[in-house]
């Protein structure tokens, strides 16, 4: 199967290796969360209980064999927005030897393939066979940068842009 997107269904899935199938889904609404300290590590985050039941009911429709799979493992992960709603892809001028492949909000989940060869693309020839750079990591004003860093943007009023 491609990878799905399924936004009315509340969730994604997609294969991946070992014949094992990835789904993520979104809650109805998440608040925004700042990690509390420089040595945060994403495995303190939990999902609720309910997030596997809701997966299963909303997917299965689309992917029927997911109604007779067991979860193998649970990772929970932050959705994160670029200002423009646009991701963040490639090299950091100010940084060299540093790519960025982020801020996808929840669409990161498809994306990620494409994304890791583009990264890969990069780091390899120094450049991508496609023109990504709408989604150049280096296309914003550093003030642009400082003042949404500085506000706090709910979920619901961050730009989403679903590709």
């Amino acid at each position: 199967i491609p990878a799905i997107n399924a936004n009315p269904y509340h969730g994604y899935i997609r294969p991946a290796r070992g014949h094992r199938l990835l789904a993520g889904g979104e809650t109805a609404t998440r608040e925004e969360f700042r990690t509390p300290t420089p040595d945060f590590h994403m495995s303190a985050l939990t999902a609720p209980a309910s997030v596997q039941r809701d997966l299963a009911i909303h997917l299965t429709p689309l992917v029927p064999s997911l109604g007779q799979t067991r979860w193998e493992t649970e990772k929970v992960g932050l959705i994160a927005f670029a200002l423009d709603g646009e991701p963040l892809l490639g090299p950091v001028a100010q940084l060299p030897g540093l790519y960025l492949g982020c801020a996808f909000h929840s669409g990161g989940f498809a994306y990620n393939p494409a994304a890791g060869l583009l990264l890969a693309e990069f780091v390899a020839d120094g450049r991508t066979q496609i023109d990504v750079s709408a989604f150049a990591p280096d296309r914003f004003a550093p003030q642009e940068v400082a003042d949404y860093l500085a506000s706090t943007v709910t979920q619901a009023a961050a730009v989403r842009r679903r590709h």
